[in-house]
C-alpha cells in the first residue's frame, strides 16, 4: 500500500482522485495532463495519445514527464514543480496544475491548499 501512495504523490494523484473498478482501471492526472491505468496502477498512460506516462514494476519505475498545463515548464531536475521549486520544511507541495488548487503539506503534517491565483496564470 505503501508503495501505491508514493506512485500516487509522484503523479500528484489523491486518493479521491483514483477512481479504480473491478477490472483495475483508473483515471486521473499527471501534471495536468489526464492519465490512465488499466493493470491497477502498473503503467499509466496519457489518455491523449495513449503514450506512456510512468511504469511501475519491481525491476523498473520511470516517468514519463510531460510539461506542466499550468506554467509550462518541465519539473526541476530534482523532481519539484518549477513554478514552486524546493520550499523549506515540506514534506510535498503541488501547484494543482491547471486541474486543481495546489497545496503543501508540512512536515508536521498539516495540508495546506495555496490561495487562489497566487500561482502564475496558465498558458
Amino acid at each position: 500500500m505503501y508503495q501505491l501512495k508514493l506512485r500516487m504523490a509522484r503523479l500528484n494523484i489523491t486518493e479521491n482522485d483514483k477512481k479504480w473498478d473491478k477490472a483495475g482501471y483508473s483515471e486521473s492526472y499527471h501534471r495536468g495532463h489526464e492519465v490512465y491505468t488499466a493493470d491497477n496502477g502498473t503503467h499509466w498512460y496519457y489518455k491523449d495519445n495513449n503514450e506512456l506516462a510512468e511504469v511501475n514494476t519491481t525491476e523498473n519505475s520511470k516517468i514519463y514527464d510531460r510539461p506542466c498545463k499550468r506554467c509550462g515548464k518541465m519539473p526541476t531536475r530534482e523532481g519539484y514543480d518549477y513554478c514552486l521549486g524546493k520550499i523549506e520544511n515540506v514534506d510535498s507541495a503541488c501547484c494543482g496544475h491547471g486541474v486543481y488548487r495546489g497545496y503543501v503539506v508540512l512536515r508536521s503534517g498539516k495540508y495546506i491548499r495555496l490561495p487562489r491565483g497566487i500561482l502564475k496564470k496558465k498558458v
